[in-house]
């Protein structure tokens, strides 16, 4: 009878050892973070493609491979540069994030923005050498453009999601 119980015992173990292992941990969290960002209104969007800076009236510096993530949240835009550079010679920078882009959302889902004397952030801290001015931009379909001037440079981004 005891060893009975000890094998049931053990078996039963095993089983909850089991069950603690399965894949349904990793669904249920995806969900709450699916519905944690919906609450928040947050959503982003990766787009590839060229930014050209206007470097004096001879130069110019074009980079056919930059991302810009743009994130919809209420209220606000966010975009972001993700391992940009804007000249040739210049180290590449992790992130430039430009914050608080006020936006209009149109009926079919297209999107305009305008910003002007924001402040990007470079590592979190205030970049204010490159402040945006004249910023004009939107975003149609699959594709993203803006035009600014970031700092003394102009710069132009045109680029489709990733």
């Amino acid at each position: 009878m005891k060893k009975i119980f000890f094998v049931l015992s053990v078996m039963g173990l095993l089983s909850l050892g089991f069950a603690s292992c399965g894949d349904d941990d990793d669904e249920k969290d995806n969900t709450n973070n699916t519905e944690n960002n919906e609450k928040k209104g947050d959503s982003s969007v990766s787009y590839r493609g060229a930014m050209v800076v206007t470097l004096s009236e001879e130069s110019t510096f074009k980079n056919d491979t930059a991302e810009c993530v743009c994130t919809l949240s209420e209220g606000a835009l966010k975009l972001s540069f993700v391992d940009i550079k804007f000249a040739e010679r210049m180290p590449v920078l992790k992130q430039i994030e430009v914050e608080e882009i006020p936006y209009e959302m149109e009926s079919n889902g297209d999107y305009t923005f305008q910003g002007e004397s924001i402040v990007p952030t470079y590592m979190g801290n205030p970049f204010s050498q490159y402040t945006l001015s004249t910023l004009n931009g939107n975003v149609k379909g699959d594709a993203l453009s803006f035009t600014c001037v970031m700092g003394n440079y102009p710069i132009s981004f045109s680029g489709t999601k990733k």
